[in-house]
């Protein structure tokens, strides 16, 4: 297995920037930064999907995130990061106290709130 270097342990939500994107109207943030690691000169980010519990890992390249597409190292990424406790189960980052779902309305495809 590669040597992989820790880079930022920090659990964080990844915020919508639009209420219209929230469309699963969750009381708790969907995305969530698990761990970034660097193996070489690459970097890559770990996040989870609260709602389906999926993982995803995307490189950083160029100030850019993308899918990792080679499965051997997306494998090697996630047996390391398992490993070390990163993606332990613990409950989802709820969202801010003032968040109220009852005020959004959805209005045909778009949301109001």
């Amino acid at each position: 297995m590669p040597e992989f270097q820790l880079i930022n342990e920090k659990r964080f939500p990844l915020k919508i920037k639009d209420m219209s994107d929230n469309v699963d109207m969750l009381d708790y943030y969907r995305w969530e930064h698990r761990v970034t690691v660097a193996w070489q000169m690459r970097r890559f980010m770990v996040f989870l999907d609260n709602l389906k519990q999926s993982v995803y890992i995307e490189e950083i390249t160029d100030g850019n995130v993308l899918q990792l597409n080679d499965d051997s190292l997306w494998e090697s990424i996630f047996k390391w990061v398992t490993e070390k406790g990163y993606l332990s189960v613990i409950p989802p980052l709820p969202k801010p106290p003032g968040y109220n779902k009852s005020k959004i309305q959805v209005v045909g495809e778009k949301i109001r709130v």
